[in-house]
């Protein structure tokens, strides 16, 4: 059996990906927030495709064309942009955790996250709570 037009396209564009994700993860970007904007991505696509059919421009067709739920294709038509977060603890985990890793007052010689005592000792101390 041979893969369809859309598993290629989907398996190359994986293969195209492997380098831009390793970029945003290393930048702090996270996959919730990525997501988000890839929604527009895809509505910019989507609205592309349905216009150089002349076909009609709906909510419901951009829905069906791009993927993206129809709830949010009506909120990103209406406010010009990606859908509010739904999940801000864990986009401030992942914050938290990139900042951890990327922050050179939290690493260590080797350049690994250091072990942090959850409240500094001394003034100006870097702790868990001056991370967060």
């Amino acid at each position: 059996m041979h893969p369809s037009r859309s598993e290629i396209a989907l398996r190359e564009a994986l293969h195209l990906m492997q380098p831009l994700a390793h970029l945003l993860v290393a930048n702090g970007v996270t996959y919730p927030q990525f997501v988000r904007a890839l929604k527009t991505t895809f509505l910019q696509a989507a609205l592309a495709e349905l216009r150089s059919a002349d076909a009609p421009v709906t909510d419901s067709a951009l829905s069906l064309l791009s993927g993206v739920h129809r709830k949010d294709v009506r909120v990103m038509r209406t406010s010009h942009g990606p859908p509010p977060s739904r999940n801000r603890a864990h986009s401030l985990a992942a914050d938290v955790a990139a900042r951890w890793r990327r922050a050179p007052e939290y690493l260590d010689a080797q350049g690994a996250p250091r072990t942090l005592p959850l409240r500094a000792r001394a003034p100006h101390e870097t702790s868990f709570e001056s991370l967060v």
